[in-house]
């Protein structure tokens, strides 16, 4: 995979305590703290950080912790999983200034030689949606987009003492806007993603952009109890989020769920947002 550098030394893997400690990541978040004329008194920003960038360690500390209290998923499991793809991975982070702390990451790995987690879990053999013949190439032609525009939106996460509130917050609504204004304007119009059950029914609610793959259904998987891989084709995703928001205003509910994820709709006055050109 080859070596990180972080400040004068080489090391083999991001996935260490000495890297993923609570100190370190706060310290790594006062340095991408803004000042007073960009961050304007809000208390959340999201941040675009690359892989490769110590940074990045964030979002593996987000990642480690969530996964860890819910599936047990300790460093060595981490770094088995997801190392691979470090050098690949864009982290979307949303940082809480006041308090200098993580909040949730998502992680979108882009294509490479190493392929994409999903699609390289589904297609090895052991693995429960495995069928006899599947290859890559064959499952990503079913997302119906170039495979070099084509991403695997790895992980979501939302630290345990903001998840109660996340939604009235906006952190999960900061996260997934930021993921398809990132998408948008790096022509990234497939997706593919292996979700729980929980995280897919949530976002089936709004139009039902998801579709599934052939003969994969809901199964266990990094001890996960019910995930399942699925796949979404970006811009049609988002035309069934602007129906859905036209038919629930005709009921009265006036909703701008697609201004939300295109625009950033609703988020300007509590965080701090990236600039994007579309």
């Amino acid at each position: 995979m080859g070596d990180f550098v972080d400040g004068e030394r080489a090391i083999r893997s991001r996935w260490s305590p000495e890297l993923l400690n609570p100190d370190r990541v706060s310290q790594l978040i006062t340095d991408l703290i803004p000042n007073h004329e960009i961050r304007m008194n809000r208390r959340y920003g999201v941040h675009i950080i690359d892989g490769s960038d110590p940074s990045s360690d964030i979002g593996r500390f987000v990642e480690w912790t969530v996964f860890d209290e819910y599936f047990s998923n300790d460093l060595s499991v981490m770094e088995q999983e997801y190392g691979p793809y470090d050098k690949f991975s864009t982290f979307i982070m949303v940082l809480d200034y006041d308090k200098i702390e993580p909040v949730g990451v998502i992680r979108i790995i882009s294509p490479s030689d190493n392929g994409l987690k999903s699609i390289n879990d589904m297609t090895s053999p052991g693995s429960p949606w495995y069928c006899e013949g599947d290859t890559a190439e064959g499952r990503l032609a079913e997302v119906g987009v170039d495979a070099n525009n084509t991403v695997d939106i790895a992980t979501m996460a939302v630290m345990p003492e903001y998840r109660s509130n996340h939604a009235a917050d906006g952190v999960s609504a900061a996260l997934y806007s930021t993921c398809v204004r990132w998408s948008m304007q790096n022509n990234c119009n497939g997706w593919v993603a292996t979700v729980d059950s929980k995280i897919y029914n949530m976002m089936q609610a709004w139009g039902e952009p998801f579709k599934d793959f052939d003969h994969a259904d809901w199964a266990a998987y990094l001890d996960s109890l019910s995930s399942k891989p699925v796949h979404l084709e970006l811009l049609t995703g988002l035309e069934k989020i602007k129906k859905l928001d036209v038919e629930m205003s005709r009921s009265g509910q006036l909703v701008d769920v697609h201004g939300l994820y295109t625009r950033g709709a609703g988020l300007e006055d509590k965080f701090v947002l990236p600039a994007f050109d579309v």
